[in-house]
């Protein structure tokens, strides 16, 4: 790309003087970067000011920025299509003051742009795909197209809305039917419940004393072989952390004392080079001799204080790694602890379980046995009983389901018909006055 780099008149002699500036094509290469997400190129570039700022430029900058493509604005939205109109045409320029701040980095010039407000804000965008322009002959069908949808969409919610008071007075009615079903069989299934209840009681209560010894046994041995494990283990898990926090805490103090020696060495190179410094005799240097010694001294100095923050560093690096390896293993060392824990009392849970299955078997395979029986002769009941209110029941969700649906196809077609209304009516108005939705 060509750039008209144009440089104002009061800093001709400043520009030419100054060899160690950012020259004016990386000024106009920083300006399109940034604006490399927008459809812009820059098509010249204008330096109103320079001021030098620490270990850099500042340039006062206009830029002439023009669209790669034609841009266009949303006017309305018709159903489902934008309808837009040319907002600035491809290659017309716009000129955007700006500021370019300019930093040496040693390998070149790392230049940051910022204009003074956004230029783009009411430049409009790229045309999308289905965007309809305006007065053409796509618009002017696309308005014919959706008058006639909303003539068509107007008959279908009136016979939507019709079918909608129908399902909710057929609902309502199944509902009612559906409400003295159930009051009719409540009491008949209250009554049979009862029974059957005080039929299981009596079954219970005969066999829960035949086991109720021997579950008391298992369960006093259980405890009293649980609390042993427990407290076997606790002391293991007390040893692992103190352990743990003895050599936590030895490794604390040593990065204590790295720090602490760290910094009495830096200190010390300090006060040395101050020393050097101040025992020189600057009658017996000439003032070129005094800046190569002084500067060969701080180099020392910063040499060897470089030197200390490795060594510190190294160190710190190498007793926090002792820490999490410290960490690591305790929390491993508890990690296998808890396991044999659980494996353990697990293993004691389940011989004991053993032991208390074996002794309420007899009474569970009763018990089951006369619940089968219990349930079976009263699910038959029940069924038989509630089979008219399940089948209402099922019409009256599938009237729900069918009411759903036409009140979702109502919403649906107003949604859509609201939407075309609206942009009618924008269309109505002059194109001067509409704006986007």
């Amino acid at each position: 790309m060509t750039y008209r780099v144009l440089l104002s008149v009061l800093m001709p002699l400043l520009l030419a003087a100054c060899t160690d500036t950012p020259s004016r094509d990386e000024l106009a290469k920083a300006v399109e970067r940034h604006i490399v997400w927008q459809p812009w190129q820059v098509e010249g570039l204008q330096i109103a000011a320079e001021s030098a700022i620490g270990q850099g430029y500042q340039y006062q900058l206009v830029a002439d920025l023009s669209p790669k493509q034609d841009l266009y604005q949303t006017l309305f939205t018709l159903g489902d299509t934008r309808v837009v109109k040319l907002a600035r045409a491809a290659g017309v320029e716009m000129a955007v003051k700006g500021v370019a701040d300019a930093k040496d980095q040693g390998h070149g010039w790392e230049i940051v742009v910022a204009f003074d407000s956004d230029p783009f804000a009411d430049q409009g965008e790229p045309r999308q795909q289905g965007d309809v322009l305006i007065d053409s002959p796509d618009y002017r069908s696309l308005l014919e197209l959706s008058t006639q949808e909303v003539q068509k969409l107007e008959g279908e919610i009136k016979r939507l809305e019709e079918r909608v008071n129908q399902v909710k007075l057929g609902h309502a009615e199944l509902g009612a039917q559906v409400l003295r079903a159930r009051e009719a069989s409540s009491l008949t299934l209250q009554k049979w419940e009862d029974e059957f209840e005080a039929r299981k009681d009596q079954i219970e209560d005969g066999l829960q004393g035949q086991i109720q010894n021997a579950q008391n046994t298992i369960n006093d041995e259980q405890k009293k072989q649980l609390i042993d494990l427990n407290a076997n283990f606790e002391q293991k898990f007390t040893k692992a952390e103190i352990d743990y926090q003895e050599r936590r805490k030895a490794l604390d103090k040593a990065l204590v004392d790295n720090d602490r020696d760290y910094n009495r060495a830096v200190r010390d190179a300090h006060d040395s080079y101050k020393t050097d410094i101040g025992n020189i005799d600057t009658d017996k240097l000439s003032a070129e001799e005094y800046r190569s010694y002084t500067a060969a001294r701080l180099a020392a100095r910063d040499k060897a204080l470089k030197q200390l923050q490795r060594e510190h560093e190294a160190k710190r690096e190498q007793f926090r790694g002792d820490k999490d390896r410290a960490l690591a293993q305790y929390e491993e060392n508890m990690t296998l602890l808890q396991q044999e824990k659980s494996a353990t009392l697990n293993e004691a849970r389940k011989v004991l379980g053993v032991q208390k299955e074996q002794a309420i078997g007899s009474y569970q395979q009763q018990l089951e046995t006369a619940m089968a029986a219990l349930e079976k002769e009263f699910t038959a009941s029940r069924e038989a009983l509630v089979k008219e209110e399940r089948e209402l029941a099922e019409r009256q969700r599938q009237m729900a389901r069918e009411l759903e649906q036409a009140n979702a196809d109502l919403v649906a077609r107003k949604s859509r018909i609201e939407n075309l209304l609206k942009g009618l009516s924008a269309a109505r108005r002059p194109a001067d006055s509409v704006s986007a939705n």
